[in-house]
């Protein structure tokens, strides 16, 4: 029983700096979250709609923003394939609404795995207008 108690405080002693560590990250996620989306707000002008491209849905979760599409985390589309075709669903629904601007996530916890074919989408049809620590701003270019 002695060596049960001295090992739980052992494992709380480690824990906790842990944690507190854990719940810092995620605060400087959620403020550089906050900025990007106070950037866009700032700059839209009559549509809800914008696709955030990375790792979880916590963008939607603070903001007041619409996501165009059925996918709200990225890292799905790492596991696409010609039986799922999630690609081409993300295309017709990104299409569809056509959202004024992209966040895309660009910070060691909130990226989204690299897929050429979404980037070269990206590229073709938006372009960077701001960088705000950890994310790309990105809008639709008018030529498209």
């Amino acid at each position: 029983p002695g060596f049960l108690i001295i090992g739980s405080f052992l494992l709380l002693a480690v824990s906790l700096p842990l944690r507190t560590t854990l719940q810092k990250e995620l605060l400087l996620d959620k403020t550089e979250a906050a900025l990007a989306a106070s950037y866009v707000e700032q700059r839209l002008v009559d549509s809800r709609y914008v696709y955030y491209y990375g790792s979880s849905a916590g963008f939607y979760s603070f903001s007041d923003f619409k996501n165009p599409t059925r996918f709200y985390d990225a890292r799905i589309f790492k596991y696409d394939n010609s039986t799922l075709q999630l690609e081409s669903k993300f295309r017709g629904d990104i299409e569809a609404e056509r959202p004024l601007f992209v966040v895309f996530a660009t910070g060691s916890r909130t990226k989204a795995p690299k897929i050429d074919r979404l980037e070269e989408y990206f590229q073709k049809h938006y372009e960077e207008v701001a960088n705000i620590s950890g994310y790309r701003i990105l809008k639709r270019s008018s030529n498209l």
